[in-house]
């Protein structure tokens, strides 16, 4: 069973620069039209006012946002006190003050089957072209957002500097509603 298609006809793991880097962000626009996704360029904790909130630690509220990481772009969690948004890559959390945030109406759905996987909203691409999906779940008290990878079967949350592996049958996946976006000034 195939369970996601590569943008890329080869598969070079943990490459971290590519020639074609720039295109993902291509390949990402199109998808984001296809999918009538909304996202807005933010930095420095910036948050939009139709911004998606994903989950809570602590008093802290998170929501969605992607940034570029090790040449990927992949969804996190823009944490607004932090000014930044975080995004779980290869073990680690990465820090980044510029990011995009999610402004588009949807709901998180449990993933209680493989089909719902299957109806999950691309957010963000892998640094060989797979798609990757907004996740959330519970984790050490707090609801957490990240990134769910599904050709490894694994939902990454960005926590204490670390990227933390959790059972995507544990995790909830963001499904695209209808919303428009405003940006807040």
């Amino acid at each position: 069973m195939v369970q996601y298609a590569s943008l890329y006809d080869d598969y070079v793991p943990f490459q971290l620069e590519r020639p074609y880097k720039e295109s993902n962000w291509n390949f990402l626009r199109r998808w984001d039209k296809l999918n009538g996704m909304k996202w807005i360029a933010a930095s420095n904790g910036e948050i939009p006012a139709d911004a998606v909130v994903a989950g809570r630690k602590g008093k802290q509220k998170l929501y969605v946002g992607r940034a570029e990481v090790m040449g990927s772009v992949a969804p996190g969690a823009v944490i607004p006190e932090k000014k930044a948004c975080f995004v779980p890559w290869g073990g680690k959390s990465y820090e980044r003050k510029q990011y995009e945030v999610l402004c588009s109406s949807g709901r998180f759905v449990p993933v209680e089957s493989y089909n719902i996987l299957l109806n999950g909203t691309p957010a963000g691409i892998s640094e060989q072209g797979e798609p990757l999906y907004i996740g959330r779940a519970k984790h050490r008290g707090a609801l957490i957002n990240g990134k769910i990878q599904r050709s490894y079967d694994t939902f990454y949350v960005p926590y204490k500097g670390k990227e933390v592996e959790l059972k995507i049958s544990e995790s909830e996946i963001f499904i695209k509603g209808k919303a428009e976006c405003k940006r807040s000034d």
